[in-house]
Parts: structure tokens; C-alpha cells; sequence
């Protein structure tokens, strides 16, 4: 069973990260290796909370994906409702220019912004899409501002217990060593760098050229939107061991049920049958979609400014 194993090796890490802490707490090398570890650790305890959202963590046994997903909510900071709904539609709108796709980094066409009236309203889009402050503002305001509110509104609380169980997990380990506020601190840093991680795996699966953007009268396809509109990106070990598939984004959303440790295999068929379907990047093409922030529909591109 593929899920047990990934779930051990990730919580074990966790576990072992939380034993070998730092002694004190300061900004030194091991300190600095130590966050970097559980931060990208913190991605992949995202993703297997991402594949019980899809109830593709655990293939047989939709309530153990919602046990599984409702624990991680409380590491991950992320309301499993919330998740479960906003996901799925946006797999569902996915290029579809007559929905809005709230949950994706490229929000508007050139055209579209062009038919802005007002020039502060394009000027104060230029400034948030600038790449270094959109990217490094956008974790921070999505997991400790929307999602915290959106958990009050709904009366979901149970993930907002991460900003007491997980530091206090931190403490426990660490034999009291330190106030409980400097791991609330370690966790929200961990918890950001670990979310900033994902964003930007997020965007580039969606931000490659050409991107595929239609209206239903333009012959809109849900298939070829899966296809087309997400890319493969081939990830460099050791990233690969904590991504858990998402780089095979393309295969995710051609079927979301197909589980994300499994999705390696599945392309290592298609290529085997010689399939032309992926859009495989390298990584100085992933280096530049992070300047991406329009979509073209006339010409078939992404622009990087407007």
C-alpha cells in the first residue's frame, strides 16, 4: 500500500525534524537548514492533503481520505471544507473563459485588462502582479488573512488548532527550551516558506506557452483543457521526493482520481507510447513563467506585460 509509505515517510520526517531541533533558536546555518527542511516537508504534507481532497490519497476508502485530509488541515493551516470546495471548481473552470477561476495565479486575458476604465485600477494590478512582491505576498495573505477568515465565517475551526498543536509539538520535542512564542514564530515561518513552495509550483503549471484559453463557443473542451492547459514539469531530486507527482500536472487533471504518488508510473506508460500530449519544461522555461501575468487568447501566449 502506496499511501502507507508515503505517509510514514513524511510523517516520520516531520517527527525527526521536530526531535532534532535546533539548541537555541538563532539564525545560523542549521537553524537555516532546519526551516528549509520542514518548510519544503510542509509542501508535500499539502499534497497528500491536496489528493485527500480529490479522495485519491487512499484509493480505496473515501473515509480514511477524510480523516487523513481533516488531520493535515491542522499541520497545513487549510480548512479540508473549504479546500474540498474551492479545488474541485477550479478543476472544473480550468481555461474556461466564461467562468472565473478565482483560485488561479493568471486571472485575466490582455484584452480584458485593456477594457479596465480605469488607469489606477491597471496600475494597482501592475504592482501586485510584479513577480518578487506577488509571489512573496500572496502565501501570506491567502493562508494567514482569507483562509483564517473564511474559517470564521463558516464556523470551520478545527485547522486553526495547527497555531497551537503544531508549535506546542515543536515545544514537547524541544523539552521546553524556549517560550512557546518562538515556535509559534518557527511554525508560521515554515508554514509560509512551505506554502510560497507550493504557489510557485502552482503557477507554473498552469503558466506555460501556449496556454489553452476558450469560451464554449470557441470550442471549449474539459479534456483538452486538462491536457493542454497544464504542463508536466520534470522536477530534480531530491524536490521530486517531496512534490509527490504534482509536477505530472497535466495527468492530475485529466483525472484527479488518479493518486499523485502513482502519477510517475503513468507517464512513464504514455511515453512508452509515445502519447504527444505533455508539455514537458526545463528550467529556464519554469525561471521565466514566474514573470508571466496575462494570458493573450488572440495570440495563443502569455504575456509578461500589458
Amino acid at each position: 500500500m502506496r499511501w502507507k509509505y508515503e505517509l510514514f515517510r513524511t510523517f516520520g520526517l516531520f517527527l525527526v525534524l521536530c526531535v532534532f531541533q535546533p539548541t537555541k533558536w538563532q539564525m545560523d546555518y542549521f537553524a537555516i537548514l532546519w526551516i528549509a527542511i520542514m518548510s519544503i516537508n510542509t509542501t508535500s504534507m499539502f499534497m497528500i492533503f491536496h489528493d485527500c481532497g480529490h479522495g485519491s490519497f487512499v484509493p480505496e476508502s473515501e473515509v480514511l481520505n477524510e480523516r487523513i485530509g481533516r488531520l493535515l488541515s491542522i499541520v497545513v493551516l487549510t480548512s479540508f471544507d473549504l479546500w474540498v470546495k474551492g479545488h474541485n471548481k477550479h478543476h472544473s473552470i480550468q481555461g474556461n473563459l466564461n467562468k472565473f477561476d478565482a483560485g488561479a495565479t493568471i486571472n485575466f486575458t490582455v484584452s480584458q485588462i485593456k477594457s479596465f476604465e480605469s488607469r489606477w485600477l491597471k496600475l494597482m494590478y501592475c504592482i501586485w502582479r510584479f513577480p518578487p512582491f506577488f509571489f512573496a505576498s500572496l502565501p501570506a495573505i491567502i493562508w494567514f488573512l482569507i483562509y483564517p477568515l473564511l474559517a470564521f465565517r463558516k464556523k470551520e475551526f478545527l485547522h486553526l488548532l495547527g497555531w497551537i498543536a503544531t508549535p506546542l509539538c515543536f515545544q514537547l520535542f524541544h523539552q521546553f527550551k524556549q517560550p512557546f512564542y518562538v515556535y509559534v514564530a518557527v511554525y508560521g515561518l515554515t508554514s509560509y516558506f512551505g506554502a510560497f513552495f507550493g504557489v510557485l509550483l502552482f503557477h507554473v503549471q498552469h503558466g506555460h506557452n501556449p496556454p489553452y484559453r476558450k469560451k464554449r463557443d470557441q470550442g471549449f473542451n474539459a479534456t483538452d483543457a486538462a491536457i493542454y492547459g497544464s504542463s508536466y514539469h520534470a522536477m530534480p531530486f531530491p524536490l521530486s521526493c517531496f512534490t509527490m507527482g504534482i509536477e505530472y500536472h497535466h495527468l492530475h487533471h485529466f483525472d484527479t482520481k488518479l493518486s499523485g504518488y502513482a502519477l510517475a508510473d503513468y507517464q512513464a506508460n504514455i511515453e512508452r507510447g509515445n502519447f504527444d500530449y505533455t508539455l514537458l519544461a526545463n528550467g529556464r522555461e519554469m525561471t521565466r513563467q514566474f514573470d508571466v501575468r496575462l494570458a493573450s487568447v488572440e495570440r495563443l501566449d502569455f504575456y509578461d506585460m500589458w
